[in-house]
C-alpha cells in the first residue's frame, strides 16, 4: 500500500473538486435544469432521467451508446438514498469531477511534471469555465471528458496491456460515440500500437453486446449503428432564416449564453409562469423562492426529450 503521504494529494484534488462541483449546483438556477435548451443547449431534465430513471425515454443511446446501463445501477441506487433523481444525478457528476481531477494530476505526474506545476494545472482546472459551467449541472459532457482522459492517462503509465486498453476505448465509445476518437490517437502511440486493428475491433464488439444488453433492458433505447449521423441532422436548421446559417448560429449561442435584459426564450419557470421579458436574475429569483416554500423537485411530467 501507498503510504498515505503519497496519497494524500489526490485525496485532497478529489475531496475538493468534488465539493466544488456540488457548490457549483447549489449555486445554478433551478429553471436551468428544469427547462430544455437553456443551460448552452443542454437537456439536462432528460440526462437526469437517463442516470436515475430506467422508466424514462432512452432514445439518446443513439449517440450516447450505453451512457444509461452503466449509469442507472448507480443514479437509481443514490435515488433511493437522495430521495431526489436531480440530487442523485449530481453527486455522479461531482464524483467524475474528483476522478477527473485525480487522474489529470497522476497523468502530469507520469509525465514528468514537478508537483507544482501538476497544482497549478488542477488550479486552472478548477476554475476553468468548463468545469464551472459543465459540472455543476447532471448532463453526459463530465462523464465523456473522464471517458477520453482514461487513454491519455494509460499512454502516460506506458500501459502495455491489450486488455486495459481495449476497456479503455470501449469506455470512450460507451459514453458518446466521438469520444472514442481520442482513444484511437492514444492507442496509435502506445505500446499497444502493433494490435490497434484487433484493440479497436475488441472494444466495438464489447460495446455492441452491452448496447444489445441494453435494449433487453431499456426497451426505449436505441442501437448507436442505427443510423446516428443522420438522426442528428434533424437538429440542423434547413430553412433560408440567416439564423440557421453557422453566423446565426453563432448568434444563437451567444442569445442563450448572455441574454440582454429582458430577452429570453419564452419558457415557464418552476410555478409554470412564462419568463417571456423577465431578467435571468429574476427568474433565478422566482425558482428559488419557490423551491424554498413549497419544496419543489421534477416530476416525471417534466421528462422532456428532443423530437
Amino acid at each position: 500500500m501507498r503510504p498515505i503521504r503519497t496519497l494524500l494529494p489526490y485525496l485532497t484534488i478529489g475531496a475538493g473538486l468534488f465539493l466544488l462541483s456540488g457548490l457549483l449546483f447549489l449555486a445554478i438556477p433551478y429553471v436551468a435544469r428544469q427547462t430544455i435548451d437553456i443551460w448552452f443547449g443542454a437537456d439536462v431534465q432528460r440526462v437526469i432521467h437517463d442516470m436515475t430513471d430506467p422508466l424514462a425515454n432512452h432514445e439518446r443511446t443513439i449517440v450516447h451508446p450505453v451512457f444509461p446501463l452503466i449509469l442507472l445501477p448507480i443514479g437509481g441506487l443514490l435515488a433511493k438514498f437522495t430521495s431526489s433523481l436531480g440530487i442523485a444525478a449530481q453527486l455522479i457528476i461531482s464524483l467524475s469531477a474528483a476522478m477527473t481531477g485525480i487522474l489529470l494530476f497522476a497523468t502530469t505526474q507520469n509525465l514528468g511534471l514537478k508537483p507544482i506545476d501538476s497544482w497549478l494545472l488542477i488550479g486552472a482546472f478548477a476554475s476553468s469555465s468548463a468545469f464551472i459551467f459543465w459540472w455543476s449541472i447532471p448532463e453526459t459532457f463530465p462523464i465523456g471528458s473522464l471517458s477520453i482522459l482514461i487513454p491519455f492517462y494509460l499512454l502516460s503509465r506506458h500501459e502495455a496491456r491489450l486488455k486495459a486498453w481495449t476497456l479503455a476505448l470501449a469506455g470512450s465509445l460507451a459514453i458518446t460515440t466521438t469520444n472514442v476518437s481520442a482513444g484511437i490517437v492514444a492507442l496509435f502511440f502506445s505500446k499497444q500500437r502493433k494490435n490497434f486493428v484487433k484493440i479497436l475491433l475488441l472494444a466495438l464488439l464489447l460495446i455492441l453486446a452491452l448496447s444489445i444488453l441494453q435494449k433487453s433492458y431499456l426497451p426505449s433505447a436505441k442501437y448507436f449503428f442505427g443510423g446516428s449521423v443522420a438522426t442528428e441532422q434533424r437538429f440542423i436548421p434547413k430553412s433560408t432564416d440567416p439564423r440557421g446559417s453557422l453566423p446565426g448560429r453563432a448568434l444563437d449561442f451567444a442569445h442563450y449564453t448572455a441574454p440582454p435584459s429582458g430577452v429570453l426564450p419564452e419558457v415557464t419557470d418552476i410555478k409554470g409562469r412564462s419568463t417571456a421579458g423577465r431578467h435571468p436574475s429574476a427568474m433565478a429569483s422566482s425558482s428559488r423562492s419557490a423551491i424554498k416554500s413549497e419544496g419543489l423537485r421534477p416530476s416525471s411530467s417534466d421528462r422532456r426529450s428532443k423530437a
